[in-house]
């Protein structure tokens, strides 16, 4: 009866350690909660005091949109430019191949004549 008793102690025993670690785990987890729950809460406060600042001074607002607006602006400014410079490389690329159309045009009207001049001097001999 001692030896069966014995078992059911190391046994229990066994038990209320596995369950002490649970609960040392469980414990653990709800201090990385409260963590993360505490700086989601200094958070959410940092960005009320933030919208309070621009609310209560409309000049950091406007600022902040100014900013933006002049960011946009340099931006447009900078594309217009790239543009520029793209339909420039674009009409000299037209040119070009408009001279090397007018120069093989040239090239064959040369070559025509040749062909027509020798075809004539064969016929003639």
């Amino acid at each position: 009866v001692q030896t069966d008793l014995e078992t059911q102690i190391i046994a229990l025993s066994g038990t209320k350690t596995a369950l002490t670690e649970k609960v040392h785990n469980q414990s653990m987890r709800i201090a990385t909660l409260e963590d993360k729950n505490a700086n989601l809460t200094n958070l959410v406060d940092d960005l009320n005091v933030e919208k309070e600042d621009l609310t209560d001074n409309p000049t950091l607002m406007t600022k902040k949109n100014k900013d933006e607006a002049t960011t946009i602006e340099l931006l447009k400014n900078e594309m217009a430019e790239k543009e520029s410079i793209a339909s420039k490389k674009i009409s000299d690329l037209e040119e070009a191949v408009a001279d090397m159309t007018s120069k093989k045009e040239a090239m064959e009207t040369v070559l025509q004549r040749e062909n027509d001049r020798l075809e004539l001097e064969l016929n003639t001999l």
